[in-house]
């Protein structure tokens, strides 16, 4: 995203349940990355979902002012 290298150690989530929805086989690399100390979640566990993950959604929503992430899950056939 910024273009600078970031040393991460790399796994793979067998399950990631997010609310109602469950994403199989998720990699995952940890790191302490600069963008979570300038968005503030430096303190408590966070995490950046990939498009690969967020295109699992039907839609996603970021409401700011209240700091909340909103996820529309597809419609079960």
């Amino acid at each position: 995203m910024t273009g600078h290298l970031l040393p991460v150690e790399l796994a793979v989530a067998g399950k990631l349940e997010l609310g109602r929805m469950t994403l199989s086989n998720v990699p995952v690399a940890y790191a302490d990355a600069p963008a979570f100390a300038e968005l503030r979640l430096d303190r408590k566990p966070a995490i950046f979902l990939g498009m690969r993950e967020l295109r699992a959604f039907k839609r996603v929503a970021i409401d700011f002012s209240s700091r909340k992430v909103l996820f529309d899950l597809v419609d079960a056939e």
